[in-house]
């Protein structure tokens, strides 16, 4: 079974993932689990890809993200 991990553990492994692919359960802990933090940690040329439930990623991080060119 696939292990959860804290938005801070996700920022560091954020870094050097050409691509991020959210495949879990939406749980209280993964709610928001992609926010600023760990969208700013990714590089520019990065691909979030989210099979999960939307929620898991902070749609206002997302939106001034892309907004900000990260």
């Amino acid at each position: 079974m696939g292990e959860i991990v804290s938005s801070a553990e996700l920022s560091d492994i954020a870094g050097w993932c050409d691509h991020l692919i959210l495949a879990a359960p939406l749980t209280e802990e993964t709610r928001g689990l992609v926010g600023a933090e760990v969208l700013a940690a990714m590089k520019p040329d990065a691909h979030l890809v989210n099979i999960a439930r939307g929620p898991m990623v902070d749609e206002a991080a997302l939106l001034a993200a892309l907004r900000n060119h990260q």
